[in-house]
């Protein structure tokens, strides 16, 4: 592309008028045209960044927020979700428990991103899984490990609890850790996944964190990350490994192959940080392909950030688990971005 050229009139994007009118209404309208341009997939990791200089944060979020609940099949499993959340709002609860033995397990990991206290999300997430009909563990996780040390000690609780019916559930860099589990068991031990059904993956580092990236952009900038890391108690090293340009998370998620479902929950909160804003759609330190899974489902939370606020998650995420505890959602393919 030369430089001469504006990129949405280079790669054929609807012409959106520049106006200083940001209400509601006309957002919805210009969001419509960019809608439009993709009736049949997602924008990639290019096309998401390049509206936004173009368009806007705030229009390309409404934009990719209707995409999702558009596209096929991820509009059907949306609306499944969707109908459950209605009920949950409405305390109305879910369709009648199982037997005990018959209940799926929810297993929480208990990593999370920088920043944010270690396993502090686990027992709100396990009440909501028991008030969706399912029952719960804990995978617990060590602050001082490094991604690959917690992926083992994951590997290790799932083998010494086996169970026919477990949900995955994860938040931030449990993601990262998790990911590379089944990419290693994908390739080694398949047969390790058996009982595996599902995972809930919430505002993940799948792909790393742009937000650890800017904290990293100078030597000063490393060095401050480093020693915040190690006054923690984690590992200094941490802020490289989650970094978006770390090789292991950049690449591709490859995990063709999975026997069970995916399930991505994405924040869409109403302001971020400036740093933040030139890079598409994000929770405010994950943009949004770093933090889905594909191929997968994609479920948008408006409002919430990366912290996974529990007043904006708790009735998604208990809606999510009530679906596939009463629809039994499986292993349907779900949503693949083109990269």
């Amino acid at each position: 592309m030369q430089p001469d050229v504006k990129p949405e009139v280079a790669l054929g994007w609807p012409q959106v008028p520049d106006a200083g009118d940001r209400t509601p209404v006309n957002l919805a309208h210009k969001a419509k045209l960019i809608v439009d341009a993709f009736p049949d997939r997602l924008p990639n990791v290019r096309e998401l960044e390049d509206m936004t200089r173009s368009f806007g944060f705030d229009l390309v979020s409404m934009a990719l927020i209707k995409i999702l609940s558009t596209l096929r099949p991820n509009r059907y499993f949306l609306e499944r979700v969707d109908r459950m959340y209605r009920d949950v709002q409405l305390s109305r609860g879910t369709e009648g428990f199982k037997p005990i033995a018959e209940r799926a397990e929810l297993c929480v990991v208990e990593s999370v991103g920088p920043g944010a206290g270690w396993g502090a999300h686990v027992e709100t997430w396990r009440a909501w899984g028991r008030k969706a009909g399912v029952t719960t563990e804990v995978l617990q996780t060590e602050k001082r490990n490094g991604l690959l040390a917690n992926a083992e000690l994951i590997r290790e609780e799932l083998l010494s609890r086996p169970h026919d019916r477990r949900i995955i559930a994860t938040l931030g860099q449990g993601a990262a850790e998790f990911r590379l589990l089944l990419e290693q068991l994908l390739k080694t031990s398949p047969h390790e996944l058996a009982g595996l059904q599902l995972w809930v993956n919430v505002a993940g580092h799948v792909q790393g964190a742009s937000g650890v990236t800017s904290l990293r952009k100078n030597l000063l900038g490393r060095k401050m990350s480093e020693f915040r890391n190690w006054m923690e108690g984690r590992p200094a090293s941490i802020g490289r490994q989650l970094d978006s340009m770390n090789p292991r998370l950049r690449c591709p998620v490859d995990l063709r192959g999975l026997p069970f479902a995916c399930v991505s929950m994405v924040g869409f909160p109403s302001a971020v940080e400036s740093a933040m804003i030139g890079k598409g759609p994000n929770d405010g330190f994950t943009t949004f392909h770093e933090s889905v899974v594909q191929p997968g489902f994609v479920i948008p939370v408006p409002g919430m950030s990366h912290k996974a606020e529990p007043e904006r998650l708790g009735p998604w995420f208990q809606a999510v688990i009530a679906a596939f505890e009463n629809d039994r959602v499986t292993s349907r393919p779900g949503l693949s971005i083109d990269q």
